[in-house]
């Protein structure tokens, strides 16, 4: 039989002292969740960094698109003068033989198939109608050969619906007016003294539709009138001489008509007697 001898337990005074671990200097670390790096939060801050840069980009974009508008719009190009007198000249020789202009203003007006340049031209109120004369701008490239001069023309005739209205126009950065009638509307611009003028077109035009409609009122009322007189009965006072068969041919009728509307049992009848010649309808 073995025996073993158990060593005597160490003395509590001689135990090692235990020795702690060296604390990094710096920034303590923190440990980010398990939740954290998940790929559903991955996926979400890729969306937010695609959305913010798409609309960063969205954001200049239209920034610029603004921008190029503007100078477009506040850009003039073109001789001013000239383009006047050539809209001048060309109303000149669309007037009709004896029209006679009583208010004109020189206008301007941008289209996009023009590159929303300048295009100037005048807007004159005759006797007859109301016109617009526009100078087409000159090309951006320059052509060999020569072409005369294109104008657009409009003409309203002197109708109900025929409005000059005075308002500001191009997304509110000038002042014009807004010509609206049956054969379309056009938005035009005026600089300067003109607006006086243009005012005084519009005066012009609105007192003229007055006018019309005034006059197509008196029309209205007289042939209302004559309708309603038409549709009352007429009578005619017999004169010595006359027989039934005479004043039915007077007015268009037969004896017999004369006779049912009168109740006249034979076709005498005596000067002085009154007869319906036509009924009430």
């Amino acid at each position: 039989m073995t025996s073993h001898t158990v060593p005597p337990p160490p003395d509590a005074g001689d135990a090692p002292t235990p020795v702690r671990p060296l604390r990094a200097r710096g920034r303590r670390r923190v440990r980010t969740p398990a939740a954290a790096s998940s790929p559903v939060v991955r996926s979400l801050r890729r969306r937010v960094v695609y959305f913010a840069l798409k609309f960063s980009a969205g954001t200049i974009a239209a920034l610029v698109v603004l921008a190029l508008f503007g100078i477009l719009v506040f850009v003039r190009r073109g001789d001013v003068l000239a383009g006047r007198r050539a809209a001048q000249a060309e109303l000149a020789l669309v007037l009709e033989p004896g029209e006679r202009v009583e208010r004109e203003v020189f206008v301007s007006q941008r289209h996009w198939y023009h590159y929303f340049r300048e295009m100037h031209g005048v807007l004159a109120a005759t006797d007859r109608r109301l016109l617009y004369i526009g100078v087409e701008p000159a090309p951006l490239l320059p052509r060999r050969e020569f072409e005369p001069q294109a104008f657009e023309e409009q003409a309203y005739a002197w109708d109900t619906l025929t409005a000059v209205a005075p308002e500001r126009v191009f997304f509110n950065t000038a002042r014009g007016a807004v010509v609206r009638g049956r054969e379309g509307t056009q938005t035009l611009a005026v600089s300067g003294p003109q607006a006086e003028r243009l005012l005084s077109v519009a005066t012009y035009v609105d007192a003229r539709v007055r006018s019309l409609r005034d006059q197509l009122e008196r029309e209205r009322q007289a042939r209302i009138a004559a309708e309603i007189e038409a549709r009352k009965p007429k009578f005619h006072t017999v004169q010595r001489g006359e027989a039934l068969i005479s004043i039915a041919d007077r007015y268009g009728v037969t004896p017999e008509q004369l006779r049912a509307w009168n109740d006249l049992p034979d076709e005498r009848i005596r000067a002085g007697q009154v007869i319906m010649v036509k009924p009430q309808t």
